[in-house]
């Protein structure tokens, strides 16, 4: 019986095709204007989307967090910057007790 099912279901069957052809698809690359966590996405195949249509929501939350970060990083920078204001009133005092320094050495010789 097991050699038999084999040799019964192999016989030469010809199909007939109602129709062919090939099948071509168009590919549409869609992008975020931001990264993050897709939360939404309310879209289905075959949908049709006009130009700037929300389709849905993605969490951003790790983007502002981030963001965040970087701006206390840069304010902390700045804050380390030296100020050519004040160094240069320090150094212009300095001038002025070294020439009184000198003037009144001057003087006393």
């Amino acid at each position: 019986m097991a050699v038999l099912l084999p040799l019964l279901s192999c016989h030469n069957k010809e199909f007939e095709y109602d129709a062919s052809g090939m099948f071509e698809a168009t590919e549409t690359i869609i992008s975020a204007e931001a990264t993050g966590r897709i939360e939404r996405l309310d879209i289905h195949e075959g949908d049709h989307l006009a130009t700037g249509s929300v389709v849905g929501y993605i969490d951003t939350t790790q983007l502002y967090l981030k963001k965040c970060q970087l701006e206390a990083t840069v304010k902390a920078i700045e804050n380390k910057k030296p100020d050519p204001e004040v160094q240069l009133s320090a150094l212009k005092k300095q001038i002025q007790k070294a020439e009184f320094e000198r003037s009144r050495i001057v003087s006393l010789l």
